[in-house]
């Protein structure tokens, strides 16, 4: 499964979730969060595949992504966690 295409059932999931509740569960606050970590990982996956095929620096690259998505799944895990509290 390509990262668009996660992309693009994490979005109709959303919706679907919002028209039958009639809540806004998934804010698009939260869905430009995941796009953000969906982004991040194949941003990774490109500089990876540099990495593997010699490329030293893209190592370098490959390793700065990883970082970010660290971060952005940290970020994501507090919403939810604050989420949960309120």
């Amino acid at each position: 499964m390509t990262v668009r295409l996660i992309k693009n059932n994490f979005y109709n999931l959303g919706q679907n979730i919002n028209n039958n509740f009639g809540n806004n569960i998934f804010n698009t606050r939260s869905l430009k969060k995941m796009e953000e970590l969906l982004n991040e990982i194949e941003i990774l996956k490109i500089e990876y595949e540099k990495f593997c095929r010699g490329n030293k620096s893209a190592g370098t690259r490959a390793r700065k992504c990883l970082q970010n998505i660290k971060q952005i799944a940290q970020n994501i895990r507090v919403e939810i966690q604050n989420s949960k509290k309120s």
